[in-house]
């Protein structure tokens, strides 16, 4: 049985099956952790250490080779703990559409998008043109939510200014207070950003994977 893991304790869970074929990755890496398999609906990542992220949380990633790339949206479909230290991520793309889905495939699989097909512009299934000579290592990176910004916070705030920023803004939109149409999804962000920066062990986590994006 696989052990999902949300926030800082493990719970019993089960990983859910990709729609789309898997295929094995080569030295592709992003802020966090190794890709282990890529598809055109989602990837399998594995790090060596608890993720910041919970089960449902967004993220926009980038996945490319040297000059080419592709832009996606996901999010954290689960999260297993494989051994003591290592755990595994399963990251689903959302609202991918038939083009893009191909090209990740031809990432993938090649290493390369087929100068033949514009997925990013269209929904047409490219066309793939497998070549030995394009051996281009693929790169994958990931934008991670501004937490601090959400707070209205700079990244080195005390753990003081952290909870004043939170009550502020928890006084402003929590939804039995505020009458504004988007304050329960404001109140959402704020409480989420608050759960991460109030813990020093995922504060420090979280830290390390926004540096991780940076220096990628």
């Amino acid at each position: 049985m696989a052990w999902s893991w949300t926030g800082d304790k493990p719970r019993q869970g089960a990983t859910r099956p990709r729609r789309q074929e898997r295929f094995p990755t080569h030295g592709l890496n992003c802020p966090l952790g190794t890709v282990l398999d890529l598809s055109g609906s989602g990837m399998r990542v594995r790090r060596e250490s608890k993720p910041p992220l919970n089960v449902g949380d967004p993220m926009a990633m980038t996945i490319g080779s040297e000059s080419q790339s592709v832009k996606v949206s996901g999010k954290v479909a689960w999260i297993k703990r494989v051994s003591w230290r290592s755990f595994e991520v399963g990251v689903q793309f959302v609202d991918v559409r038939p083009g893009i889905s191909a090209a990740l495939v031809q990432l993938a699989q090649y290493g390369f998008i087929s100068a033949n097909s514009s997925p990013a512009e269209n929904n047409a299934a490219p066309k793939v043109s497998p070549s030995p000579k394009a051996d281009k290592k693929v790169k994958a990176a990931m934008e991670v939510e501004d937490l601090y910004a959400v707070l209205g916070v700079a990244a080195n705030a005390s753990d003081e200014q952290i909870r004043h920023a939170y009550r502020s803004l928890a006084l402003r939109y929590h939804p039995d207070v505020s009458a504004e149409p988007a304050a329960a999804e404001k109140f959402a962000l704020i409480a989420k950003s608050y759960s991460v920066l109030k813990d020093s062990d995922l504060r420090k986590r979280y830290d390390q994977m926004v540096a991780g994006c940076i220096a990628a």
